[in-house]
């Protein structure tokens, strides 16, 4: 079976076992009946990703808010804990900022990462949040994120994730 690739491009340092946890979440849809992917595995970039394949995602690691490339690329305000612009002329961009309370430890950073993905791959903004019961949903009165991936974002994600998305493809500076 095929492996699911997904890449982050860190301008800001994660948690060392940030890139396990976010590998686990994926390998959870990948378990899915309906998801061709038998397991995941996550690409690291600096500054740039590297040529990803058409349906392969990137998030973006940021220190805060304020060195948001989407606000850099399409002049949106960014999040508050992370955000993703969809259906852009220049591709998505999925970012988090890690120094957000709801983003401190590996598994904060990998849900809200993972999050963030979910709006990538399904193309949704805000309507997503009430389709799903887990970590599709925004939950930030939880400090820190603190859902944990359900049934229905599994349902959701598992049929999506080799579906083509177009992604942001410049370098960050």
């Amino acid at each position: 079976m095929s492996i699911f690739n997904f890449h982050y491009v860190t301008i800001a340092e994660p948690r060392q076992s940030f890139f396990m946890e976010l590998e686990r979440l994926f390998n959870r849809v990948c378990a899915d009946p309906k998801c061709p992917f038998s397991e995941s595995a996550a690409w690291w970039w600096s500054y740039k990703p590297f040529q990803p394949l058409p349906h392969e995602p990137v998030i973006w690691l940021l220190e805060s808010a304020g060195d948001s490339l989407i606000k850099k690329v399409y002049g949106d305000q960014p999040g508050k804990a992370g955000l993703t612009k969809v259906r852009g002329n220049k591709g998505n961009i999925s970012e988090i900022y890690l120094d957000h309370r709801a983003n401190q430890g590996a598994t904060a950073q990998a849900k809200m990462a993972f999050h963030e993905l979910m709006h990538n791959k399904l193309q949704k903004g805000d309507e997503l949040h009430t389709e799903s019961t887990g970590l599709g949903r925004e939950r930030f009165e939880l400090r820190p994120f603190g859902d944990d991936l359900m049934f229905d974002d599994i349902r959701l994600m598992a049929p999506v994730l080799d579906k083509p998305v177009r992604q942001y493809a410049g370098s960050y500076s």
